[in-house]
């Protein structure tokens, strides 16, 4: 039986920063695992509220007018990740995996259940037993879905990634059907009995768990995005 060797990864953290911002961080950072400039890479942050879609998005999805959103200035986002609607929101802990994924095999399939698998073992941490559901992307909480997937993969690089909602303000979910989901709600951390957690411990967790689901030996290397010109 073949064994997986730890893999080395740089591990950022941008705090808080525009949506597309964050987007082009990452495909710069892409770019430099394409060509071996980098190794994996880890990227924690938290977004000004912003609606994106995914390549499946049906605009219906969005429950509010053009008019609305501007008036409270959230944007729309198109992206070329997968999947549909979703929203981004102080009080999110987001994860953007810059991975090469010939280290699985080439398995999207495995990748996408290693992202589930992350948030299960993160909110175990808490006491909590999250659950996949059959023919759904993300994990939940009973009928509540507290955890997001949405990536894309170019050249068998990952980009895009996932969230979870830790203190989240869940009105701002209203506006939207979650992944083009009409029939469940929406949940948070801190909405479970008991749980008050900062988006920074939670991001700390969340780290512990892509250490152990992937196999990676973290270097917090916080001059990278000075060292490529992608942070003023």
């Amino acid at each position: 039986m073949s064994v997986t060797k730890t893999a080395d990864c740089d591990l950022l953290y941008l705090s808080t920063i525009d949506y597309g911002r964050a987007l082009l961080v990452q495909k710069e950072l892409h770019k430099k695992r394409c060509t071996g400039d980098i190794p994996d890479t880890l990227i924690f942050c938290e977004h000004p509220t912003v609606i994106t879609l995914g390549r499946r998005a049906a605009r219906e999805n969005i429950l509010v007018s053009e008019e609305y959103l501007r008036c409270h200035n959230i944007p729309v986002i198109s992206t070329d990740r997968g999947g549909d609607v979703t929203l981004h929101a102080p009080g999110q802990i987001v994860a953007y995996p810059i991975f090469d994924l010939k280290r699985i095999g080439k398995d999207i399939r495995l990748f996408l259940r290693k992202l589930e698998e992350v948030m299960l073992s993160f909110l175990y941490e808490y006491g909590i037993y999250g659950q996949r559901v059959d023919g759904r992307t993300g994990v939940w909480i009973e009928d509540r879905k507290i955890g997001f997937i949405g990536i894309a993969i170019s050249k068998w690089v990952s980009y895009h990634g996932i969230s979870v909602n830790v203190n989240a303000d869940l009105n701002f979910f209203r506006l939207i059907y979650p992944c083009g989901i009409k029939d469940k709600l929406v949940t948070s951390l801190c909405c479970e009995p008991g749980r008050k957690v900062s988006v920074q411990e939670a991001g700390n967790k969340l780290a512990c768990a892509f250490a152990t689901v992937f196999d990676l030996a973290f270097t917090a290397n916080p001059n990278a995005l000075n060292a490529f010109g992608l942070i003023d």
